[in-house]
């Protein structure tokens, strides 16, 4: 009964934070990462996968600057937590859980920079070059044909 009470408060918990970033559209602001992220993709200068590593970069950057490192981390977690806790309930590597792991890592590094004063926020105009700098170090997820492979 004590797991269930604590796990009830924690689940109340995170609700809360949600709901908080939601009112303060949280959503909003990873949707407009992936817009400004879409014209560089729209131009043939990132693939759809390195949008999405830079997508988990950027934006995570964005909720930590707007709403602090704690609510962005468990933000990021809900997003991914469960796509990444069921296939390893059921005992198995899937594309799902290959992509959760990749989206979490990129999520961390990105609210490490924060933390640590490194790196940069994507800003209107900045230059391609400058745009991929974060690929550098993020890991980019396969294409969906390669999740077969990877198994």
């Amino acid at each position: 009964m004590g797991g269930s009470v604590i796990g009830g408060w924690f689940l109340d918990r995170l609700e809360k934070i949600a709901n908080e970033v939601d009112g303060k559209e949280g959503r909003t602001v990873v949707k407009k990462v992936d817009i400004a992220l879409e014209k560089y993709q729209d131009k043939g200068l990132i693939t759809e996968e390195e949008k999405d590593a830079l997508r988990h970069y950027y934006g995570m950057r964005d909720l930590s600057n707007r709403y602090g490192g704690t609510v962005a981390w468990t933000m990021g977690y809900m997003n991914e937590g469960l796509d990444w806790i069921m296939p390893q309930i059921v005992g198995g590597k899937s594309d799902v859980k290959i992509q959760a792991d990749i989206d979490l890592y990129n999520n961390d590094i990105a609210l490490k920079h924060v933390k640590e004063g490194m790196g940069y926020d994507l800003k209107k105009g900045m230059s391609i070059e400058k745009v991929r700098g974060p690929l550098e170090f993020l890991k980019v997820p396969p294409v969906p044909e390669e999740y077969d492979r990877s198994r």
